[in-house]
């Protein structure tokens, strides 16, 4: 048993198994809010790994494997898998089932897409042989694969981090469909009226933070009432329904929320996120008026809505 862990320094050169993002990105347009970035293998290591701002490279350590493992690796071309090696001749000593696992083994390729990183890795990493040394990738290869950026922390155990990196949204994909939602729900919204409010300014530290959730008004049912309404995706993003819930629990002339709104009892906001979750089951809501979605609302709701 080879039980030597081997360890690499940052070198960033194009043999790396990330050169397969790369390569897909190559000549292709990144559209974001601030640039248009063409990528290249160092505009990928420098824009997207963000190298520069890593101080040390972290979470590369490869695992180990055992001498019959290490001895198919070998035996395996880069770009190919064990089905194909052994289609040209090779006798590969693995036990698994060739007719289920003809490509259970696969050297990964430097000027090829990589295989889709998946949770797996945290088993094994048969299916990412590195293109030219003999071992399995690294955590933090994997996670470059992916996009991560260096300076992102992981966990310390080498299966935590595998199995986190597999799991995860690749943060290019992450962007991209993030800025996509926004330019639909930009052009969705554009010219629609909006219910103006304030929020409160984050905590700048974890001390903030505490105190913040200590203070008194934090444990009042006024607060309580806001994070219910705010915590339902109905109430933040049909302006209808936001806009009837500020009528039913807002007093304007006073400028704060209605008597009994911070309460847990019925025709409070939390019944009413309730119910929405159930109405929304059988109608359209965001095709519905404020003052329609308030006929739909049952007399628990009286107290509220007799002044909205």
């Amino acid at each position: 048993m080879d039980t030597k862990e081997h360890e690499f320094e940052n070198e960033g050169r194009a043999g790396s198994p990330f050169r397969a993002w790369s390569n897909y990105l190559i000549g292709r347009t990144l559209l974001s809010d601030h640039s248009c970035l063409l990528v290249s293998t160092r505009g990928y290591l420098e824009q997207v790994l963000e190298i520069s701002k890593a101080t040390q490279l972290t979470a590369h350590k490869a695992r180990p494997h055992n001498d019959q493992d290490l001895r198919d690796f070998a035996r395996i071309r880069e770009g190919e898998h064990s089905g194909q090696a052994e289609a040209r001749g090779e006798r590969l000593e693995f036990t698994y089932n060739r007719t289920c696992f003809h490509d259970r083994y696969k050297r990964q390729h430097r000027e090829q897409l990589c295989s889709t990183i998946v949770a797996h890795l945290a088993k094994d990493g048969l299916m990412f042989i590195h293109p030219t040394q003999n071992r399995s990738l690294t955590p933090r290869e994997a996670a470059r694969i992916q996009s991560f950026p260096d300076w992102f922390q992981f966990p310390v155990a080498r299966t935590h981090q595998f199995r986190l990196i597999g799991n995860a949204v690749p943060p290019l994909v992450a962007e991209a469909v993030g800025e996509e939602l926004l330019t639909f729900l930009e052009s969705k919204n554009a010219g629609a009226d909006v219910i103006p409010f304030e929020l409160a300014p984050l905590p700048k530290d974890e001390a903030q933070a505490v105190e913040c959730e200590s203070h008194p008004m934090a444990r009042t049912g006024a607060a309580h009432s806001s994070r219910q309404l705010a915590s339902r995706k109905e109430l933040v993003t049909n302006p209808a329904v936001a806009e009837a819930a500020t009528r039913l629990y807002f007093d304007s002339a006073s400028n704060s929320l209605k008597r009994g709104s911070g309460s847990k009892t019925k025709g409070a906001p939390r019944r009413l996120a309730n119910l929405l979750n159930q109405l929304d089951l059988t109608w359209y809501l965001y095709g519905m008026t404020s003052d329609e979605i308030l006929t739909l609302l049952p007399k628990e709701f009286d107290r509220f809505r007799s002044t909205a």
